[in-house]
């Protein structure tokens, strides 16, 4: 019997700490363009954490053109605006390698937290590049 009520106190505290919360951790993920407006296909790797007190969002991405050298290091900055939802823009870090047709847009977008995935899933545009606007 004791072994029973044990089993059971772990079971419950493994599913206690199975939960995922929305604040708190770090956030990685990847988006890819494929023939946007300007011809050429986008891969953006971007890695952020949510600061639980503040609700601020901070982080870094990193932009590439796949098969190619040419690449762009951007931050992002961010704030939770709901009880599941963040707005965010990026802005260049300075590293970057382009080409000469090569433009490397900023992005502004939302993102909403989906309880029953754990994933965060969104839409952006660009304040400087009207055609770049998609879904992450």
């Amino acid at each position: 019997m004791k072994q029973f009520l044990i089993a059971i106190l772990i079971l419950f505290s493994f599913e206690a700490n199975a939960q995922l919360d929305f604040l708190q951790g770090t956030w990685q993920g990847l988006k890819v363009n494929m023939g946007q407006a300007n011809n050429k296909g986008q891969a953006i790797w971007f890695d952020f954490n949510i600061d639980k007190a503040s609700k601020k969002l901070t982080g870094d991405a990193r932009v590439e053109i796949p098969f190619t050298d040419y690449y762009a290091l951007k931050i992002i900055n961010g704030k939770v605006i709901s009880k599941n939802e963040i707005e965010f823009e990026d802005a260049m870090f300075g590293n970057k390698k382009n080409s000469v047709r090569s433009y490397w847009c900023l992005l502004k977008g939302k993102l909403i937290y989906n309880e029953e995935t754990g994933y965060l899933t969104g839409t952006f545009t660009s304040p400087d590049c009207r055609s770049e606007i998609g879904k992450i």
